[in-house]
Order: C-alpha cells, then structure tokens, then sequence
C-alpha cells in the first residue's frame, strides 16, 4: 500500500509541475501533503499564497500559519513582532485579541505609561520617578535609585549639607538663613552655631535691639553700653581709655 501511494503521489506531480507558471503564483510553490492520507494533493489544491489557498485555518505568515490574535511574533499582522517593543521581556509580553500587551513585561527601571507601544517610559526621570506619573518636586526633586534598586524621590543633599531648605542643600546646624529648621533666619550680624543663632565671638547680644555689638560700643543709647546678654549698665563702667569715648 505505501509503496503504491509513492508511486501515486509522484504521478500527480506531473500536473503540479505544469501549474508553476499558472497566473497568480509567479513564484515557488509550496505543497502540504494531505494529513490523512499523506499524499500530494490535487493541482486544484497547491496551496501556496494567501492562508485560504494552504489549507491553513488561521493566517499565513511567510511559511507559517499562526493565529494572528494570539501569536506573539506575529501579533494583529504578519509585520508585528511584540517581543521586539522596546524594554520589554519577550518571555513574558502577550498578544491578546491582536493587540501586543506588556503588563507586567517591562525590564526593571522601564514602564507602559499612557499611549506607550511597549515599555517606551523610564521610571528614572523626575517626571516618571519610580512610577506612571510619579513627579518629584521640593524638597525632595530628584529622582534617584535606592539601595534596593527601585527609582524614588530624594533631596538630592548629602555629606555637609544633607538638608534642602527653598531649592538649596544647606546645613541646619551652621546656615543662619535655615538655623535649626529650614526658614529660621538669625538676625542681621547673628552666626548660627549648633542650630542656634549666636553673636560671633568677643560680641554679645545687646536688647532691645537684639543687634550683636563689641563689648564696649553704645547699647540702648549714649548712656548705655552693653555688659551682658541680659542687661544694659551705665557707659563706661566696665570699659577704659579709648573704648569709653
């Protein structure tokens, strides 16, 4: 029996061969053998062209026949290959219903945001910080990796100045516009020393004024020089020489 099939079969290539140059091919021909019998088919039946001339139920693509709502190389059209979208996994994207889809397919640090074809989004820009839509903005306006690898929002100071107070890294224990909290500015002439304002060395804090003057310059008017931080005392009664004109 096998062998009369061959024999068959070979005999019913003879009309194929004169079909090569039938109008509408102009070109190779491709022949599926019949599945259940294994024999050439008729020459009404040379499949070769559009998926409806091959005996394949799906769609046609080059010598494959693929299901084009869910192939994932040929994902809507023979031409879309989702596993070549930009940063995506190709073990992990989908074709659903034709249309390529990167749920949960992104390499790390990428993203599908909004009308993206792919994972087209980094999440390491200060507008897409670690997530969709995720802005960074102050105090904290830099989007930056963690430890763990993952993109957040951070100040952006470090080392000396590991605060940032109105777009600037400061150090709260010495700025005097920012002593102690971001905002709390010393008076004019005032240092801040420890997250407090002070007077600089050799001055003191003379009142009402709270104004930082020399040990023997006038306090609260002529009659009154400073002596300490808490009180003014008559002129010149800590001072001598020239320092009491």
């Amino acid at each position: 029996m096998k062998r009369w099939r061959t024999w068959s079969a070979i005999a019913r290539l003879a009309p194929l061969a004169a079909c090569l140059s039938c109008s509408g091919y102009g070109g190779p021909v491709s022949i599926t053998l019949d599945a259940g019998t294994g024999e050439v088919p008729t020459p009404g039946d040379v499949r070769a062209g559009p998926a409806s001339d091959t005996g394949c139920n799906a769609s046609l693509c080059g010598a494959e026949c693929v299901d084009l709502q869910a192939n994932v190389r040929y994902c809507g059209a023979c031409t879309n290959d989702c596993t070549a979208l930009p940063n995506v996994d190709p073990s992990k994207v989908q074709c659903l219903a034709g249309s390529c889809d990167a749920t949960g397919a992104c390499m790390a640090g990428w993203a599908q945001c909004g009308a993206d074809v792919g994972c087209a989004t980094s999440l390491s820009t200060q507008a897409n910080c670690g997530a969709c839509g995720a802005a960074c903005a102050e105090p904290t306006p830099t989007c930056a990796a963690s430890s763990g690898g993952a993109f957040q929002c951070v100040s952006g100071c470090s080392g000396a100045t590991p605060t940032r107070c109105n777009g600037s890294c400061v150090d709260l224990q010495s700025n005097a516009a920012d002593c102690g909290a971001c905002g709390a500015a010393c008076a004019s002439g005032q240092v801040c020393q420890e997250g407090k304002c002070k007077c600089p060395p050799h001055q003191l804090l003379c009142p009402p004024s709270a104004s930082c003057v020399s040990s023997c310059e006038v306090c609260a008017g002529a009659s009154f020089a400073c002596k300490s931080i808490h009180a003014c005392v008559p002129k010149c009664s800590w001072c001598s020489g020239e320092d009491c004109k």
